[in-house]
């Protein structure tokens, strides 16, 4: 699998300073096993888009699209925004 990380998702990382190490760790986690049960990843609205989020704790949410065999991390964001 692919990850392609944008500038964006780098900008946004930065905000949640406290939270880098977890929300890297997730990152790990879903390169190793994009399956894994604790990364609660789900199909964001609206659904035609692509856009999937992988929770970090309630609040906190990396967005991303999937591609065949190509993840693009698109952002880091709180819950709503």
């Amino acid at each position: 699998m692919n990850i392609v990380i944008t500038q964006t998702f780098k900008k946004t990382l930065k905000k949640f300073s406290k939270e880098k190490k977890k929300i890297l760790s997730h990152l790990e986690t879903f390169r190793k096993n994009p399956n894994y049960p604790s990364l609660r990843i789900e199909k964001l609205n609206p659904k035609g888009m692509g856009l999937f989020s992988i929770r970090i704790n309630r609040q906190i949410r990396v967005i991303f699209s999937w591609k065949k065999d190509t993840v693009i991390m698109h952002s880091v964001s709180k819950h709503y925004e």
